[in-house]
């Protein structure tokens, strides 16, 4: 077995305050947030009952919190702001002169000092910001010396936890790592350190961490460390190891693994690699693509002979971009995509049909259809009926084109939407307008149809 060391990360850590790296003893449990703050939210009689309730359930903190009530009510009637209780004088400090504001700033900063690393200070602290406010004195630049203390103490709480190593490389001798938690779900394992009085050169190699006795694969960092201990305190490694938690920072106990330390070891034997599995790729791509955004503006311009860069096309194009299809793969194709593609074929349409040159150019004048007359008139029969779905099916389908619908399958549906288009014409008269618009939608039909849109 590895040489390992166990340690319980909640019984044997010293704290590290990150604000000035002090190591704190366990202090008593914490105090009643709800009796702090209505030592400070009230009038000074119910501060100074508060205190003392706080004194009272606390009996090892008694004697400073008694006398800070004292104070607080003795600085409350001493400087009434101009008759106010301490609530108002608290809430509002630009209420009071300055000498008031000394006054109870002195106050509160002692209070700050004589109980540091409790939760009433956030209160003081709080009270403080608003004096300071008040006058102005915020917004500050830190000054060097605050700067390198931020940057020294890092972030967030960190403890040192040091594992004995005595027995192996002798009297005083420990290994030691500055230790915080990352997140909810991993600790973070950094600047393992061999500390040794009698360091004459002990080699330390191949450090792995465990918690609960179990190894994680990943997130071993200190397996490549390979080092001969030559000083009293020498850093073993500058990177850092990210290690899953197992029961939470409370319970679980680590130990550190070793593959040699000093004259010990015990080479690891990882066993043979695992025999990879079988690669799964999945049904094969369709063999049937999509046009994307670009290709499908671009389409549609070549089919309608409207120009791209007209201002309503580009206008309605820069709107859809992001709703018409982004790849070539058919899987990825979603209802709103094809609305997209819906309504800047519609716009296509629009542009072609309302120009005489352009429709002229794709529909023909031999014969012509009577874009001019009412629907009544232009769609009377068949035969005119045709002359818009043939030719919207041979300039855009194609015809005899394998994969493609061919006249036969696609009249009998655009005939429909003629018909469905126009129906209300049979009880009201319906003008030249409306033939326009109702061939904007046939064509717009066939244009965002999956004929024009898939490849």
């Amino acid at each position: 077995m590895p040489i390992t060391i166990h340690m319980c990360i909640s019984a044997r850590c010293s704290q590290i305050c990150a604000g000035d790296r002090r190591t704190l003893k366990p202090r008593a449990e914490a105090e009643n947030p709800a009796a702090v703050s209505a030592a400070y939210v009230t009038d000074e009689t119910a501060a100074v009952e508060a205190l003392l309730a706080r004194a009272t359930a606390q009996p090892v903190h008694a004697t400073r919190i008694q006398e800070s009530a004292r104070r607080l009510a003795a600085g409350a009637r001493q400087h009434p702001a101009g008759g106010i209780g301490a609530q108002q004088f608290l809430q509002a400090p630009s209420a009071a002169d300055p000498s008031q504001l000394a006054a109870v700033e002195q106050f509160l900063q002692e209070h700050v000092r004589t109980h540091p690393n409790t939760r009433a200070i956030v209160y003081s602290l709080y009270y403080l910001g608003s004096i300071a406010f008040s006058r102005g004195d915020y917004d500050l630049a830190l000054t060097q010396a605050q700067i390198d203390q931020n940057f020294d103490a890092g972030v967030g709480k960190r403890l040192i936890m040091r594992f004995d190593v005595s027995q192996w490389a002798g009297p005083g001798s420990f290994i030691e790592f500055m230790v915080s938690e990352f997140d909810e779900f991993s600790y973070l394992f950094c600047q393992p350190t061999f500390v040794s009085p009698n360091a004459t050169g002990f080699r330390v190699s191949n450090l792995r961490i465990a918690v609960n006795g179990v190894a994680p694969v990943a997130g071993q960092s200190f397996q490549g460390v390979d080092s001969l201990v030559q000083e009293p305190r020498q850093l073993l490694s500058r990177q850092c190891s990210v290690i899953a938690k197992d029961h939470g920072g409370a319970d679980d106990v680590f130990t550190v693994e070793f593959e040699t330390l000093g004259n010990f070891a015990d080479p690891v034997d990882f066993g043979p690699p695992p025999v990879p599995p079988v690669e799964v790729f999945g049904d094969s791509l369709p063999r049937e693509g999509l046009r994307d955004f670009d290709r499908v503006n671009t389409s549609m311009a070549s089919l309608t002979g409207v120009d791209p860069n007209a201002a309503r096309v580009r206008d309605t194009f820069q709107e859809l971009e992001q709703q018409l299809p982004a790849t070539f793969d058919l899987r990825t194709f979603s209802s709103s995509q094809q609305v997209g593609v819906a309504k800047l074929a519609l716009e296509y349409c629009d542009a072609m049909v309302e120009s005489s040159t352009l429709r002229t150019a794709f529909f023909g004048t031999t014969p012509a259809f009577q874009f001019d007359q009412p629907v009544n008139t232009a769609f009377s029969d068949q035969t005119k009926r045709d002359l818009i779905i043939d030719r919207l099916v041979d300039r855009m389908l194609g015809a005899n084109i394998a994969y493609q619908p061919s006249r036969d399958e696609a009249r009998p549906a655009l005939n429909d939407l003629i018909s469905e288009l126009t129906a209300s014409c049979a009880v009201g008269p319906c003008d030249a307008a409306r033939t326009r618009n109702v061939v904007k939608g046939v064509c717009a039909a066939v244009l965002s149809s999956a004929a024009a849109t898939v490849q």
